[in-house]
C-alpha cells in the first residue's frame, strides 16, 4: 500500500469487516462515499440471480468517522449522521 492510499473499514453491508485501500479524494482527504461491488453479484449479469431474485451489483458506503486506534476511516451503508 502506498502512502497516498487511505484505509477504509466497511463496517456493515455485504462486505462488512473488510478493509480496503482507496485513493484519497481530490482534496487529499478520505472520500465521502465509496461504491463497492457486492461479492455475490460479481460475475453475474444484473437482474439474473441463482437465488431466484434480482441482484444488486454494488453498495454505496458513506464515511461515518475515524477509528484512530487502527488508523482507519469507517464507512457504513447508511447516510452520515
Amino acid at each position: 500500500m502506498s502512502t497516498s492510499e487511505i484505509r477504509a473499514l466497511l463496517e456493515d453491508g455485504p462486505r462488512a469487516g473488510e478493509v480496503l485501500a482507496v485513493a484519497p479524494g481530490p482534496d487529499g482527504q478520505a472520500p465521502p462515499r465509496l461504491v463497492v461491488s457486492d461479492p455475490l453479484a460479481e460475475g453475474r449479469q444484473e437482474g439474473n440471480s441463482d437465488l431466484g431474485g434480482p441482484t444488486r451489483r454494488a453498495t454505496t458506503y458513506h464515511r461515518h468517522g475515524v477509528d484512530e486506534g487502527r488508523n482507519l476511516f469507517v464507512y457504513r451503508t447508511g447516510r452520515p449522521d
